[in-house]
């Protein structure tokens, strides 16, 4: 197996959701490759630290939860989004918000997932 091929499937081999076969092989290319195993332990670390975060279910209307805040900052009448950090330029500010948002996406996107594992285990 490529070290290419390795990378793409690391996360699904860590979540034990690979077919046996595919999972030996992978595990079987981590033994010798330096780099994918590093890569490997790298991931490992980034799903305890996500693990370990508590679970929040998120908010179902989240355009409702933020309007108010968006129409507040276009009439002018909200803080401005750089008076939260002074100091910083607005666009290190929008680059920690994307950041945020991205991480955020990836925390529901990955607990949908194991909420979804979860049921269809109970209905098999």
């Amino acid at each position: 197996m490529r070290c290419d091929e390795v990378r793409a499937k690391l996360s699904e081999f860590m979540d034990l959701t690979l077919r046996p076969p595919e999972h030996e092989s992978i595990a079987r290319h981590l033994e010798n490759c330096e780099q994918c195993r590093q890569e490997a332990d790298d991931l490992a670390k980034v799903m305890r630290v996500m693990r370990s975060v508590p679970r929040k279910e998120p908010v179902i209307d989240l355009w409702e939860e933020f309007t108010p805040t968006f129409e507040a900052i276009q009439n002018g009448d909200g803080a401005c989004v750089t008076d939260a950090a002074p100091g910083l330029g607005i666009s290190r500010v929008l680059n920690a918000i994307r950041d945020g948002w991205f991480i955020f996406i990836n925390v529901v996107s990955i607990s949908t997932r194991n909420k979804l594992q979860y049921l269809m285990r109970g209905t098999g």
